[in-house]
This record gives structure tokens, sequence and C-alpha cells, in this order.
């Protein structure tokens, strides 16, 4: 995640791990939403965008995620990292 909402610069987010489950904890106002928004526009973009924010406008929103301390642009990549001999790793970027 680069320049996204609160989170200037660039930020790795690793999700892995030996267990099943991952939790994402931290105080309030500190960026978990955004997170979760940063993955769903890297999973869904635009098409998925309206059934988390039914009543907002999509590009009006993504010009509005840039954060306001960064001079680049912003960005989301999400890259999985596959067991699978015939699809290897994927890379989403947004």
């Amino acid at each position: 995640m680069r320049n996204f909402k609160r989170f200037s610069g660039e930020h790795h987010i690793p999700l892995h791990g030996e267990g099943r489950v991952t939790v994402i904890a931290a105080q309030n106002g500190l960026g978990k939403t955004t997170m979760m928004d940063a993955l769903h526009v890297a999973l869904y973009g635009k098409r998925g965008f309206s059934h988390i924010y039914p009543d907002k406008d999509f590009l009006d929103w993504l010009s509005k995620a840039h954060s306001v301390d960064a001079d680049e642009s912003g960005s989301v990549v999400l890259a999985l990292d596959m067991q699978d001999p015939v699809l290897g790793n994927i890379r989403i970027s947004r």
C-alpha cells in the first residue's frame, strides 16, 4: 500500500502465518478500516465498491483516498503466494 488514505509512503502488511486466523487489532483511528478498504479495492476494484459503500461514488472516493501528506501517487498491490505449480504467484495492482 502506497500513499493510501492515512498511510503515507510505502507499507507492507504481511498476512501470513502458521495458523488459520489473522487478527488485525489496534486502537480506533489507526487504520484498520483503511487496510480493509485497500484489500477490497485491490481484489474487486470499482465493481465491488458499491457493496461496501452503496451511497458513494467510486471515483470521487478514490480521488480522496490519496494520502494528504504524500507528494506521489498512491497504489494498492495485493501479492498472493500460491502453493500451486500451475498458478504460481499472483500480483494484483490498482
